[in-house]
């Protein structure tokens, strides 16, 4: 994550289109902190542990993503960025929301809060049209997701100075998509304006799972895959 705010203007992104090497450098200092961190965690390893040479293919393909991040990037340029990777929680409820930043539109200051998918692109997945089907269809999760990131952004204090916080799903294979989020087919760019509602259906839930006697199991093995 970032240790401090930094802006990014549009040359400074060109910089990196114009010069693949300098995607190539930044994935390498990538690879050298990791080897950093798992070595401080792991002293008696003293060989790398990640090996940059060993991931060719992924590493192609992670730059060409690079890419395709920083040509979106440079269009909404300049960007201020706050985090990235941020772990927040609040209560019970904790996250790692994958980008905050600070952008202008039309003349408004917004705070986002980007998160990235890796799956393929649905436009179903970026709404939902009403505050149930929100809470209890599955196939809503990337919403729910991101509107709960908003929601511990306010109550953990990140947005200090009150910006409008508009949330963004971007999917990594469609990043020239609509990233924008739909809530009773309204464009959702200012969590503050439903977030009373939100906020209400999700006290309810959470009322409903902790004083819940029983559970059924889910016939979805996809769901119980990360469980442990």
């Amino acid at each position: 994550g970032l240790t401090q705010e930094k802006t990014v203007t549009k040359s400074d992104i060109e910089a990196y289109l114009k010069d693949p090497k300098k995607i190539e450098t930044a994935l390498n200092n990538a690879y050298k902190e990791l080897n950093e961190n798992h070595q401080k965690h792991h002293p008696e390893i003293t060989t790398d542990y990640y090996i940059a040479e060993n991931h060719q293919a992924e590493n192609a393909a992670i730059m060409e993503m690079a890419r395709k991040v920083l040509e979106k990037d440079a269009k909404d340029a300049p960007i201020t960025l706050i985090s990235m990777e941020k772990y927040v929680q609040h209560g019970q409820l904790h996250g790692i929301i994958d980008r905050l930043d600070i952008v202008h539109e039309e003349g408004q200051e917004y705070l986002r809060v980007l998160d990235y998918k890796t799956g393929s692109y649905k436009e179903d997945k970026l709404k939902a049209d009403s505050w149930k089907s929100l809470f209890s269809n599955p196939e809503k999760k990337y919403v729910l997701q991101t509107l709960l990131y908003c929601y511990l952004v306010e109550q953990t204090g990140l947005n200090t100075y009150k910006r409008k916080l508009m949330p963004e799903l971007r999917f990594t294979r469609s990043l020239s998509a609509d990233p924008h989020i739909r809530m009773n087919k309204n464009i959702v760019d200012d969590y503050q304006s439903i977030s009373n509602d939100f906020e209400k259906e999700l006290q309810t839930k959470l009322h409903e799972i902790y004083t819940a006697t029983s559970f059924s199991a889910t016939d979805d093995l996809k769901v119980c895959s990360n469980s442990y």
